[in-house]
């Protein structure tokens, strides 16, 4: 994660998701990026290395740790999000061949997520995702902070998320909202 700002690498980076890929891959979400937990940029950036599992069942990742994947949304024309936004969750979708990102926002009072379709060719040539919209064509904005998506079939996914410390619609601390979308897929 070297650049010309931070040759070493960034002294503090937080990671949010994790997905397992085709090929034995391990892809790791960064969320965040800078000197300190207090002093970063949001991102949506995505690290891969390869594994193995070996015969007792552990999990060895196999050579270098490498950038695949960074996505900056003010690079594009999106005029109805409600920027910043960073990522908050990452999935293979094994049916449909490709990643779901999440991404989420907070805003002092106002908390939200949308969720991103990353396929082959954009994560190769560093494409924008593919973002999911309403009917109408407008974004499709989740009222909760997404924290996880789960694949159920080919159509469904299962959207977790959890709102911090904002406790919204009557959820107490240990609970969780949940969504279960199914994508039209024309």
């Amino acid at each position: 994660m070297a650049d010309n700002n931070n040759p070493k690498g960034p002294k503090y980076f937080k990671i949010e998701g994790l997905a397992a890929a085709p090929d034995q891959q391990l892809i790791f979400g960064i969320r965040e990026m800078g000197d300190k937990y207090d002093d970063f940029q949001y991102k949506i950036t995505l690290l891969a290395t390869h594994y193995e599992i070996d015969e007792k069942g552990l999990i060895k990742l196999e050579g270098d740790i490498r950038t695949i994947y960074e996505f900056n949304p003010y690079q594009q024309l999106y005029p109805k999000l409600k920027l910043p936004i960073a990522l908050s969750s990452i999935e293979y979708d094994r049916f449909n061949k490709h990643l779901y990102l999440c991404t989420s926002f907070e805003h002092e009072n106002e908390l939200g997520a949308y969720l991103w379709i990353l396929n082959s060719t954009q994560l190769k040539k560093n494409i924008a995702p593919t973002l999911i919209k309403n009917e109408d064509g407008t974004p499709f904005e989740m009222q909760h902070k997404a924290e996880a998506v789960s694949i159920i079939d080919k159509n469904t996914i299962l959207i977790v998320h959890d709102d911090d410390r904002k406790l919204i619609n009557d959820r107490q601390p240990h609970q969780s909202a949940f969504q279960i979308l199914n994508i039209n897929r024309r």
